[in-house]
């Protein structure tokens, strides 16, 4: 039915999101900590910057979700 195609679509979505966001944590989150040790300053002036790093984190996963489900 139109119904369960549409639920599967969505379940194929909800994967792709989660499997990209669990990629982002390993490769940006946990190295970002890191350096937010040692650049603290570097990381206030982004904050000052954009508000917060959360915001452009977001944006790039935005970004990446629009091109991994606009092929």
């Amino acid at each position: 039915t139109y119904f369960e195609l549409v639920v599967s679509i969505a379940q194929v979505l909800t994967l792709g999101s989660v499997k990209i966001f669990d990629l982002f944590e390993i490769n940006i989150v946990v190295p970002f900590f890191v350096l937010r040790l040692r650049f603290a300053y570097w990381i206030n002036f982004i904050q000052w910057q954009f508000h917060s790093i959360k915001q452009i984190y977001f944006i790039f996963i935005t970004i990446i979700n629009i091109k991994f489900f606009t092929i």
